[in-house]
């Protein structure tokens, strides 16, 4: 159940957040399978939608990488984040709409995404999936687990007495994307709705949650782990959502305090082109965003905010996307 502010307005068009960077740096063409100097059919902009919160990590990824990604293509990348709702929706309309000069593409969280999908074959039966259509490029990161997590000085201290504090009440609950993975997950385990604060941003979903305007957070474990490093004693974490405990946390998971083997998840961000794109084209943004990811400015900012990032492949991507196809079929989503 959503609620809470809301970013953006619904009647306006894409809301533009553009990351641009000076073209130059290595040209485009180096990149190319075994280094073959053939022209670049890549236009001078990639867009990179972003259907997520500001502070969401895909959101994130693409802003560590944009700036690397735009010295390895010579090219200018620019990340659009439209705003609510319907942001899914809205970026896969932009995306299918590649007259306008520039390569379109879709960052995006896999799990999220199937769900997505799956939600909409219910009130379209005949459509297609659209991650059946789209063409994957790679994955962004390794996948990761979500927490669940309240403020030091509240009176939960675990899942047991957070399930407590929900019989009967409504909970709020902060987290930078409205109607979460994660949330519907709480929701299935405790038999009840949650209303989803939203907060973009990292900060806002800690602040959020401290200054008591909700009664706990959703956010990644490594954004949680790296927070309580920072500022112990302030924070509280209760459950994950992987498949096994995260060290740097040592709570239960919730398939352990639930006994559900379906609710173990991690989340990973992919990145996808719209149908029909060249396998050259794919070939090319695969091996700028390995070029990207191994740029030291970018290793440094990942491992400060504890960004999981690792470029894979198209293959990879294929499979995380099968493997979460198969959770949210197995939970119930």
């Amino acid at each position: 159940m959503r609620g809470g502010d809301e970013e953006g307005a619904a009647g306006r068009g894409p809301s533009r957040r553009a990351v641009i960077v000076a073209v130059g740096g290595l040209a485009a063409a180096a990149f190319l399978p075994g280094g073959a100097k053939a022209e670049t059919r890549l236009p001078s902009t990639v867009r990179i939608y972003v259907p997520y919160g500001r502070g969401s990590v895909v959101a994130v990824t693409c802003d560590v990488l944009s700036a690397a990604l735009s010295a390895a293509l010579s090219r200018r990348i620019e990340i659009d984040i439209p705003p609510l709702p319907d942001r899914m929706q809205r970026s896969l309309t932009a995306l299918a709409d590649q007259g306008r000069g520039e390569l379109r593409l879709l960052a995006s969280d896999t799990l999220t995404h199937v769900m997505y999908d799956a939600a909409e074959a219910s009130r379209k039966p005949n459509a297609a999936a659209s991650l059946d259509i789209l063409v994957p490029i790679a994955t962004l990161t390794v996948g990761y687990s979500t927490a669940l997590f309240v403020s030091a000085d509240s009176p939960v201290r675990d899942w047991a007495a957070f399930a407590e504090m929900a019989r009967g009440r409504q909970l709020t609950v902060a987290s930078s994307n409205p109607g979460s993975v994660h949330l519907r997950f709480l929701e299935l385990a405790l038999g009840q709705g949650l209303r989803d604060v939203l907060a973009p941003g990292r900060e806002r979903v800690f602040e959020t949650v401290l200054e008591g305007r909700a009664s706990a957070g959703l956010i990644n474990t490594p954004s949680l782990a790296s927070f309580m490093r920072a500022n112990p004693g302030r924070l509280r974490a209760l459950v994950t959502f992987g498949g096994e405990r995260n060290p740097a946390l040592d709570v239960p998971t919730l398939r352990e305090v639930t006994g559900r083997r379906s609710y173990a998840s991690t989340n990973s961000v992919g990145l996808f082109a719209p149908a029909g794109t060249a396998p050259d084209v794919v070939a090319q943004m695969h091996a700028a965003l390995v070029a990207a990811a191994a740029d030291k400015r970018v290793v440094q900012a990942a491992q400060a905010i504890g960004l999981p990032l690792q470029i894979s492949d198209a293959a990879d991507l294929a499979l995380t996307v099968a493997r979460d196809r198969e959770v949210v079929v197995e939970s119930g989503l």
